[in-house]
């Protein structure tokens, strides 16, 4: 029983702390000044200036050198069999309001089989800052980004997804942050399209993944960015493992590590559409997931909070808690209730057992509508929770024998 009860508030604990403890922790430090001072910035990087409707009265009025800043940049697109969306993407490229003669997009189609590299190559005989790279292999993205880097001519290296697409704007407020010497990555604001008026549990999650980046970009930096929109200053780039899952995640925190700053700015967003069904959405998760456990080993220097500080605290509390110890607390919670509900007199224990009943009977159903292609919105949003828990604890599980590899199959949308 004394067990029990330990591994119920432990877990219970752990839940509370990485859904809400730590954003709370975070905004507090924007409140309390002594608190906000504990954290050092490095000089020239940007302090907090972000975003004042977050930060309220104590943003430091610090305002961007020069207005219209625009260093040279290089957009990477790693495109493989993306021929449903690949036009879409490079007139999107070509409306960007950004110098033609400072920016250069380059698409690397390796191993394609459909039309997608010819379809770029009708482009780049028409744009000369349009470029394709091919070759008949498919070695994954990281290496498909790898090579491209070797052309890249930019200052600034912008990543990209060929099914993502920019507001005009974005390059802009990507890149301004540069102007500071010590801010090495700056992250946009991933938009995920919600379908026919109905909330989508991928766009829920970003949305509360945006709101966790700006919090943690207006006391000190980031934590990861998506994929599908971030920019690094190309001399920060180092060389990772050939078989890194989560590679803007490693790119990112590298940078972090060095001691620069790793800036979130909404302005700068990308748009695409949801994953075609919940279920290539679990499968896409468990590939992060497994990605996420992979990194811990990758990036283990960051466990050292003497060194690192406060970014140890971010990384531990942002990241590992989520990928590992939180989605198995949802399990341990409910087997800890349930002995303590049938060895127990206490009513509390009763009663956070039939609440945690309801709602795991409440995912259930659930997935019964999923299966038959009904979408009731409070419902799919409890299954979609639990699932891409359950998704995390299955990369746990299976994480010894999965092959470590970032070649997969794409999640349709």
């Amino acid at each position: 029983m004394i067990i029990s009860e330990w591994v119920f508030w432990f877990s219970f604990f752990v839940i509370f702390y990485t859904l809400l403890g730590y954003p709370l922790i975070v905004y507090l430090i924007f409140r309390i000044d002594w608190l906000r001072y504990l954290i050092r910035i490095p000089e020239d990087a940007g302090k907090v200036f972000l975003n004042p409707n977050i930060a309220g009265p104590i943003v430091l009025n610090q305002r961007l050198k020069v207005k219209e800043f625009t260093p040279s940049v290089s957009m990477l697109v790693a495109a493989y069999n993306e021929e449903k969306f690949i036009e879409k993407k490079i007139l999107n490229c070509l409306q960007l309001d950004y110098p033609v003669e400072k920016i250069e997009f380059i698409f690397v189609t390796d191993g394609s089989t459909d039309k997608t590299p010819q379809i770029i190559e009708k482009y780049s005989t028409e744009n000369s800052h349009i470029k394709l790279l091919h070759q008949p292999t498919r070695e994954g993205k990281l290496k498909a980004i790898q090579r491209a880097l070797n052309f890249a001519k930019g200052e600034i290296i912008v990543f990209s997804d060929a099914n993502s697409m920019y507001n005009r704007d974005a390059i802009k407020h990507l890149v301004k942050h540069f102007q500071f010497e010590k801010v090495g990555c700056v992250a946009g604001e991933k938009r995920v399209i919600s379908q026919e008026g109905k909330t989508e549990a991928e766009s829920i999650y970003w949305k509360y993944e945006s709101f966790l980046k700006k919090l943690d970009s207006e006391i000190y930096s980031i934590v990861g960015a998506a994929g599908e929109i971030f920019a690094i200053r190309k001399n920060l780039i180092d060389k990772i493992p050939d078989n890194v899952i989560n590679e803007d995640f490693v790119l990112t925190m590298n940078v972090a590590s060095k001691g620069y700053r790793v800036v979130y700015e909404p302005n700068a967003y990308s748009i695409e559409t949801p994953t075609k069904s919940i279920f290539e959405e679990f499968k896409r998760r468990v590939r992060i997931s497994t990605g996420g456990i992979q990194s811990i080993s990758i990036l283990k220097n960051l466990f050292n909070i003497k060194e690192y500080k406060f970014l140890s605290f971010q990384f531990i509390s942002h990241r590992i808690l989520r990928w590992t110890l939180m989605p198995i607390s949802f399990l341990l919670l409910f087997i800890s209730n349930v002995i303590l509900f049938t060895h127990s007199s206490s009513y509390f224990y009763e009663v956070t057992f039939y609440l945690q009943f309801f709602i795991y009977s409440i995912a259930l159903i659930g997935l019964a509508f999923e299966l038959i292609g009904i979408r009731i919105q409070i419902i799919y949003l409890i299954f979609s929770f639990l699932l891409m828990n359950f998704a995390s604890v299955f990369a746990l599980i299976t994480y010894p024998f999965r092959p470590k590899t970032n070649i997969w199959k794409k999640p349709e949308r």
